[in-house]
């Protein structure tokens, strides 16, 4: 996919990231949502400010969780009165998504260095207490205002740098408990993006077929196995907002059970 692109705007000019726009679905939600697919029905969302006083704040993400099901099937959402086309996007995402087993090429790495990829140049790390999705959008941000900068007057922009994100998915489960309400860190991040399609593709299901085999073989740790999620779309900030949107390519990976193993 090409990430040089913005994602289409269908009516109108790509905005800017704004003011809160929470999601509004009205209707009750049980503890057992239906599958991907059939978020399929529902129009285009509307935004509106707060949500109603009694609902609790799981039931709140419950419903946000939703709500991105039924964009990421719809294809398309509305930030500041323009309708921008998500669709492209996520198809490219899910074609592009590959599991990789623990006994791929990758447990070699150490030992193949990657000439083309590994040279002289220097590495920054920052530590920051913030989230995942706002440590990608300061990177995101620093592309844009990077190019600005050395090539104001080009007309032509080089592909920018992609941005990953590791993600410490549920072995078991494709986004967690996201559409329950939960809070990890893998929710927060399928709630808000077009992650959880590609974790739905057949390719992405082997990683959980392979967690699966290792619950019945009664082990209590999880495998080096990851999926690779490229090209996907964050257009929501933690709080639920829209946002401009932007892409990061996501490593799914199963963190240690330490429920299991710390005895």
């Amino acid at each position: 996919m090409d990430q040089t692109r913005r994602p289409t705007y269908l009516n109108g000019h790509p905005g800017r990231e704004g003011g809160p726009h929470a999601l509004w679905i009205p209707g009750a939600f049980g503890p057992d949502p239906p599958p991907y697919e059939a978020y399929s029905s529902n129009p285009l969302p509307s935004y509106a400010p707060l949500r109603p006083r009694n609902e609790t704040r799981r039931e709140y993400l419950t419903r946000l969780a939703k709500d991105t099901m039924s964009t990421a099937k719809k294809g398309a959402y509305v930030y500041r009165q323009q309708t921008i086309s998500l669709k492209e996007y996520i198809n490219e995402s899910e074609k592009g998504t590959i599991f990789y087993d623990e006994d791929s090429e990758l447990k070699n790495w150490k030992r193949k260095p990657n000439s083309k990829t590994q040279g002289d140049v220097e590495a920054m790390i920052s530590i920051l207490n913030i989230t995942t999705l706002d440590a990608a959008r300061l990177l995101d941000n620093s592309y844009r205002f990077h190019a600005q900068a050395t090539q104001p007057n080009s007309g032509i922009q080089p592909a920018p740098p992609k941005t990953g994100v590791l993600n410490f998915a549920s072995a078991t489960k494709a986004g967690g408990g996201f559409l329950n309400g939960a809070e990890a860190q893998e929710e927060s991040i399928a709630r808000v993006s077009t992650l959880y399609p590609s974790l739905c593709t057949k390719e992405a299901k082997k990683f959980y077929t392979k967690h699966d085999e290792k619950r019945r073989d009664a082990t209590d740790f999880y495998t080096h196995s990851m999926i690779y999620s490229p090209g996907v779309v964050v257009f929501r900030n933690d709080l639920g907002d829209a946002v401009d949107p932007y892409f990061i390519n996501v490593v799914s990976c199963a963190a240690v059970n330490a429920g299991k193993v710390s005895g």
